[in-house]
C-alpha cells in the first residue's frame, strides 16, 4: 500500500471519528406511554368493549354503528394502511378510523385524542386529512353540498 493511500485512510479515520463524537444523541422514538398503545390505548380496549358490551355507547363515542364502521373500514382501511418497519410498527387503520370519527363527532383536541389513542398528535395531524378525504371518496355519492 503505498504512502499516499494510507494517508487518506488515517484521515478518513480521524473524520469517521470526529463525526462519532460530535454526533447528537438520538432522541427517544416514541415516549414510554405511548409505546403500550397495542395493550392499553382506548382502539384495542373500550372501543372492543364497546362493540361487544354496549352497541348504543359506541355509537354514541363515534356516531356510526358496528356495521357502518367496519364497512368504512373494508372501503377506505387499503388506502390508509402503512406497512410496518424495522424501526416501528404502523398505526392500524382501524385505529386511524377511530380517531377520525372520534375527532368528526366530538372535535376533541389532538392532544385529547392523542392521550385516549396512545398516538402522538403530531401524527393524528399528519394522518387525519389522508383518512377524511378516504371517507370523503368513499360516502360522496352520499354527501350533498349546498351550491349556494
Amino acid at each position: 500500500m503505498s504512502a499516499v493511500s494510507e494517508g487518506v485512510l488515517i484521515v478518513a479515520a480521524l473524520l469517521r471519528q470526529e463525526i462519532l463524537r460530535n454526533r447528537r444523541k438520538k432522541r427517544c422514538c416514541i415516549k414510554k406511554w405511548m409505546a403500550r398503545r397495542g395493550v392499553l390505548g382506548a382502539s384495542n380496549n373500550l372501543c372492543v368493549e364497546l362493540q361487544i358490551e354496549n352497541e348504543d355507547d359506541f355509537k354514541n363515542m363515534l356516531r356510526v354503528n358496528r356495521t357502518q364502521f367496519y364497512y368504512l373500514l373494508d372501503k377506505i382501511g387499503s388506502s390508509i394502511q402503512r406497512q410496518n418497519t424495522t424501526m416501528r410498527n404502523a398505526i392500524p387503520a382501524r385505529t386511524k378510523l377511530e380517531i377520525a370519527l372520534k375527532y368528526l363527532a366530538t372535535g376533541d383536541s389532538f392532544g385529547t385524542l392523542s392521550q385516549l389513542f396512545r398516538v402522538p398528535r403530531s401524527t393524528i395531524s399528519t394522518f387525519l386529512v389522508e383518512v377524511l378525504e378516504a371517507i370523503y371518496s368513499v360516502l360522496e355519492d352520499f354527501i350533498k353540498v349546498s351550491s349556494k
